[in-house]
C-alpha cells in the first residue's frame, strides 16, 4: 500500500510540475507577443505621423 501511495503522490508531482512549465511557457509567450504588437502600434503611429508630415 505504501509503494502505490508514493507512486500516487509522485503522478501529482508530475503533473504539476508540468503544468506549471506549460504556464510559464504560455505567460512568456503572450506576454513577447503583446509586447510586439505594441511596438508595431508604435511604429504604424510614426509611419502615419511622416505621411501626414508628407502631405501638408
Amino acid at each position: 500500500m505504501i509503494e502505490v501511495y508514493k507512486v500516487k503522490n509522485s503522478y501529482k508531482v508530475f503533473i504539476c510540475i508540468w503544468i506549471i512549465i506549460l504556464l510559464f511557457f504560455v505567460i512568456y509567450f503572450g506576454y513577447k507577443m503583446t509586447s510586439d504588437n505594441n511596438q508595431v502600434s508604435i511604429q504604424e503611429k510614426q509611419v502615419k505621423q511622416e505621411v501626414q508630415k508628407m502631405s501638408e
